[in-house]
């Protein structure tokens, strides 16, 4: 099914994919080159950051939206878009009737409720014939919470009256709304005003973490982010500016 959104954009909706995201990759080789968001009911195969697998249930948000680079003249820098996405990610579960005090967001793409994720986020480029698009991939726990390892995880079946929960298709034309005021703003006015906001909604900022990183860990103060979305770290007299990692708060 095809229809319009707040946007503009069309969506082309699926009963069932591997993946949002992979089959984004193969309408952009394809020739796709309008905005477009790819939504499925079910998703047997997701990913989320370095290729790890991310389930989505039935009843589960699945989605994709591609837009060419230069529609939204959007940074080339996925880590500062990321945060933008975020931000979207929360308004639109505030709009849905989710406390604001119950979400939070965590470095660096995902939105947690009650402290379990809830929300994650995938940003690839992609660049097809000379075309650089983003894909931004989507998946929000309605209706089952994954397991997994070490984190705790969240479903707002758990934290809504059964007839405000919103179903997959309801969610997407307010997630809509919100990237699209967000995109613009990191846009227009750069990512400071972003970053102040991201902030505002952070986890655990003066708190305790480690920091996984591929080959080393570290233990610290969490500091907030810089100007460039860098995890900022205190570790004793040692300030560490990350840009990628696994981070676990030690008082949560």
């Amino acid at each position: 099914m095809i229809r319009d959104l707040p946007s503009g954009y069309l969506c082309q909706v699926f009963d069932e994919l591997g993946s949002t995201n992979l089959e984004a990759k193969h309408q952009l080789r394809s020739g796709l080159s309008q905005p477009k968001w790819i939504l499925t009911r079910r998703q047997t195969a997701g990913y989320g950051r370095q290729g790890r697998s991310w389930s989505q249930g039935e009843g589960d948000f699945a989605g994709s939206l591609v837009v060419p680079i230069d529609r939204l003249r959007l940074f080339d820098e996925l880590a500062v878009t990321s945060f933008a996405s975020a931000l979207a990610v929360d308004r639109a579960l505030q709009d849905c009737g989710v406390h604001s005090n119950d979400l939070a967001l965590k470095w660096p793409n995902d939105v947690l409720l009650k402290g379990g994720k809830l929300a994650g986020l995938l940003l690839e480029l992609v660049e097809h014939e000379g075309r650089r698009s983003l894909i931004l991939g989507v998946g929000v726990n309605i209706a089952s919470a994954p397991v997994i390892e070490a984190y705790k995880t969240a479903r707002l079946a758990d934290y809504m009256p059964a007839d405000k929960i919103p179903t997959q298709e309801g969610f997407l034309p307010i997630l809509d709304k919100h990237l699209m005021e967000q995109l613009q703003t990191l846009s227009s006015t750069g990512f400071a005003p972003i970053r102040l906001a991201w902030l505002d909604r952070a986890f655990g900022i003066g708190g305790q973490i480690t920091v996984r990183l591929q080959r080393s860990e570290h233990t610290g103060i969490f500091e907030g982010i810089d100007e460039n979305g860098a995890l900022i770290l205190r570790e004793g007299t040692i300030v560490h500016h990350i840009n990628s990692g696994d981070v676990f708060f030690l008082s949560a």
